[in-house]
């Protein structure tokens, strides 16, 4: 018998959701609390729970982001301010995230990841996508497959140290290959003009670069659309992430929750590859030398109690006002006093 409730939301894509959820879903069973994911419709996922999963889940679909769900999702993108359900004494917790729900430590931390393995593997999509899931494999699985996943979009803006990980993956890809000869290469990527917020990206071509390399053993995915804001886009990238699922090796994208899932709870061959793009090398080079580097990275790790990258160390600082902002400007003064004062 349920003693508080557990309310969550998360604003941010499917794979985002999709770890809250199941990882929502243990943490309330083992803290015997009611559980309860509110789902909004936001330009990073625009299909509701429904049109994408018939998982009889406590999951309630709503139509847009209430600006205060958006504010206490803010607050928890920090690890020391998140909740651990497993130990608060509040009964009723709700908090907005994008991470897993997870406690800080072993045992209980991994009794948990297993339960989440368990969930992710009973997600029940809606009959056409598990028709068109079926269909694909059918025609087009050998009986080794290879899954690749390229993330791109927005994240050649906020992510440019994973972005551009063609190269690496080219490499894996190669290695893997030469271990099974025979095995087929399923590819998905979100490689287009703009991302998901209209914002003009470029194109690599990543889809004709590996056709070329790879020939007749690439199969691309069967994605209509890469626009997260459409029902059809975000439907799509579900069909990519049970058919990551279902091969036997994953060559995906370093901080990538979707390429995460892929292999999440599954014992197979597997490698997440990063890069950089040029301008992002130009970036850290210039604040390698100033010593802006790994002051920014430190800051944000006092901060949100978590070692990030440092092109997401950045954007998270930027944002930052008010109090917070003048934490960090109390902070720089102390590095730099320190540095300047380090003989030379």
């Amino acid at each position: 018998m349920a003693t508080g409730t557990l309310t969550v939301w998360c604003p941010s894509g499917l794979a985002n959701r999709l770890r809250v959820l199941v990882s929502g879903l243990a943490i309330a069973e083992a803290s015997g609390r009611a559980f309860r994911m509110l789902w909004p419709s936001t330009p990073a996922c625009g299909a509701a729970f429904g049109e994408l999963l018939v998982n009889d889940w406590p999951v309630l679909d709503v139509e847009k982001m209430d600006p205060a769900w958006q504010a206490r999702w803010l607050e928890n993108l920090s690890v020391r301010k998140r909740p651990n359900p497993l130990s608060d004494p509040r009964l009723d917790l709700a908090f907005g995230t994008s991470w897993w729900i997870l406690p800080p430590s072993d045992p209980e931390k991994s009794a948990a990841r297993a339960r989440c393995a368990q969930l992710l593997a009973g997600l029940e999509p809606v009959p056409p996508i598990r028709e068109r899931v079926a269909a694909f494999q059918a025609r087009h699985f050998r009986s080794t497959m290879i899954g690749v996943h390229l993330r791109r979009g927005d994240f050649v803006r906020y992510r440019p140290e994973s972005a551009g990980n063609t190269g690496e993956a080219l490499a894996e890809l190669d290695r893997f290959l030469a271990e099974s000869p025979d095995a087929g290469i399923f590819l998905c990527t979100d490689d287009a003009p703009v991302d998901h917020e209209g914002r003009h990206v470029g194109r690599e071509g990543v889809r004709e670069l590996l056709r070329a390399r790879y020939g007749a053993r690439i199969v691309p995915s069967a994605a209509r659309s890469v626009d997260r804001r459409t029902v059809q886009g975000v439907q799509d990238a579900l069909l990519d992430l049970l058919l990551l699922r279902a091969t036997q090796v994953v060559v995906g994208t370093a901080e990538s929750a979707f390429s995460s899932l892929a292999i999440f709870g599954r014992s197979i061959p597997h490698v997440l590859v990063s890069g950089s793009t040029p301008e992002y090398r130009r970036r850290v080079r210039r604040a390698r030398l100033s010593g802006a580097y790994w002051i920014v990275i430190g800051i944000a790790r006092m901060l949100y109690g978590e070692r990030m990258a440092f092109s997401l160390a950045s954007q998270r600082l930027s944002g930052l006002k008010g109090r917070s902002m003048g934490r960090v400007r109390d902070a720089l003064r102390r590095a730099m006093t320190v540095r300047a004062a380090r003989p030379r």
